[in-house]
Order: structure tokens, then C-alpha cells, then sequence
């Protein structure tokens, strides 16, 4: 599924997420904590959590979202 060119980031490139994210605190931070809490199965199975990026590019100038859904 692909909403206007960002596609989901599979689990596989979480770790890569992470990094690129930590290079852009404090600005990324709620992205970067909703990533972390994701990685730690901190959160209840009652919310679905998808991230995004634009044309499955991780890298230092990648557009990175995500949509959370209550259940």
C-alpha cells in the first residue's frame, strides 16, 4: 500500500529509522520515541502502529511518518 509515494518501513529497517532519527533530535523526538517504544513492545495490543517513508528511502533527508490506530 503506497499513500502519495511514502510506502511502510518494514520491521527489518526499524534500526536504520533509529539512527537516522537520532541525527535529527530534538527535532525528531516524538518520532523517534514512538520508534523506540514500538522496538520495545511497549505499547498496548490495542494500538497499531504503521511507519512511513517516501520512496522506500532511509536515509538523512527521508520524509518519516507515523500513523497510529486506537482498536
Amino acid at each position: 500500500m503506497s499513500i502519495g509515494g511514502f510506502v511502510p518501513i518494514t520491521s527489518a529497517k526499524l534500526p536504520l529509522v533509529v539512527e537516522v532519527l537520532s541525527k535529527r533530535l530534538p527535532a525528531s523526538a516524538n518520532l523517534w520515541n514512538i520508534v523506540k517504544l514500538y522496538n520495545g513492545n511497549r505499547y498496548s495490543s490495542h494500538v497499531t502502529t504503521t511507519f512511513f517513508c517516501y520512496n522506500d528511502t532511509v536515509d538523512d533527508e527521508s520524509l518519516l511518518f507515523a500513523i497510529q490506530r486506537r482498536e
